[in-house]
């Protein structure tokens, strides 16, 4: 597997560090190496050069820049660095010959291995040129050792290498297939997790919802009204209308039942559209509505109630013309002591006085035994 630029924050890291660690190399290697082997003073230049480059590449990781170009060059520039150290150190002589393996192993643990593998392959085969030019006579410094000598240390160092760097490589893949199947498992849980919580949006929608009016049922509005009736009794105000249709029956009766839920969901629209959007409009049951008036002007409530007497006849007289449905509210004013079904009890009996009436009126509770203007018409 070979990955080409670091892909979350935890191999950034790990790239960096790597880069961190050359840095550190090199400058241990301007002051400390000289001291060990006094040849390698005669490379100094091109290990402060060493040092330049590799933190300018730890300056183009963290600005993500330069991929796999920048990842292989310094591969090739720490390569012909050791090489370079190892031949002026005494190349089949020095214990720096373990460079090339820390050197590899640290390759592909920073950029995988499949990259890696290739360039620890590459140093092993830059070595074995190194013990080729010096035997040859082609390098400045004479050969520290005999040909055979020279072989048996390239096997040796060979061998390590790329035994080491095989295993890491392979440590390496797991690791990464593990993460490859740790990230298509976290991505599956997330899709579940969406899918679970809209299944539950969509539940809890359902749960509040009347299915034909889109209205909020009769739960809903139970729980909403308690819960607003708290806030009375800290001194909001909280007005509630029930809407009875008068002569629903008809529709169904004359023209069937799919059009009497057309005529429902006709209704249901033009009452959400005729109040405020904090009122709440809920279907009661059958063709029973609920307004919840949510911090009302009770000096206005009559005239809104009215006025929604007039949306529910123009709404409905294209139905029928000749039996237009109309409908009797039933509104009534919180009171500190009431719970939500003394609320609703109180407005359901101002609709049956309305509909008793006549219906196409608004009768207002608690006032129709000495408010002579308790009955309200729609006109």
């Amino acid at each position: 597997m070979i990955r080409w630029a670091p892909t979350d924050a935890h191999e950034r890291r790990l790239v960096i560090t790597s880069a961190s660690m050359r840095v550190v190399l090199g400058l241990a290697c301007l002051t400390l190496l000289p001291l060990a082997y006094p040849r390698t003073a005669a490379i100094r230049t091109w290990l402060v050069v060493y040092v330049a480059i590799s933190a300018a590449t730890m300056v183009l990781i963290i600005r993500r820049l330069g991929g796999m170009p920048r990842t292989i060059a310094s591969g090739i520039y720490d390569i012909a660095t050791i090489t370079l150290v190892v031949h002026y150190a005494g190349s089949t002589e020095t214990v720096l010959l373990t460079v090339y393996v820390f050197a590899a192993i640290l390759t592909v643990i920073a950029i995988g291995p499949g990259i890696g593998m290739l360039i620890a392959v590459g140093s092993s085969g830059v070595f074995g040129l190194l013990l080729v030019a010096e035997q040859m006579g082609w390098t400045p410094l004479a050969p520290t050792a005999t040909s055979h000598a020279a072989a048996a240390t390239w096997a040796v160092v060979t061998s390590l290498t790329v035994l080491s760097t095989s295993v890491i490589a392979r440590l390496m893949k797991r690791v990464l297939d593990h993460e490859d199947a740790l990230e298509r498992t976290t991505h599956r849980l997330e899709e579940v997790n969406r899918e679970l919580e809209e299944a539950n949006a969509r539940l809890a929608q359902q749960s509040e919802v009347d299915p034909l009016t889109e209205l909020y049922n009769r739960r809903y509005i139970m729980s909403r009204l308690e819960h607003e009736l708290a806030r009375v009794r800290r001194g909001a105000q909280l007005g509630l209308a029930m809407l009875d249709l008068d002569r629903f029956k008809l529709i169904n009766d004359r023209h069937g039942h799919q059009r009497g839920d057309e005529l429902l969901q006709a209704v249901a629209r033009s009452l959400r559209d005729a109040v405020r959007e904090v009122d709440i409009v809920g279907r009661y049951g059958g063709d029973e509505m609920v307004v919840v008036f949510v911090d009302p002007e009770p000096a206005e409530l009559e005239a809104v109630a009215r006025r929604l007497v007039r949306v529910v006849r123009d709404t409905t007289t294209p139905f029928d013309e000749e039996a237009a449905v109309t409908v009797s509210i039933g509104l009534a004013l919180a009171h500190l002591d009431d719970d939500a079904a003394s609320l609703i009890g109180r407005a359901d009996d101002a609709t049956y006085e309305a509909k008793k009436a006549g219906g196409d009126r608004v009768v207002r509770a608690d006032a129709q035994a000495d408010d002579p203007g308790a009955m309200v018409g729609a006109t």
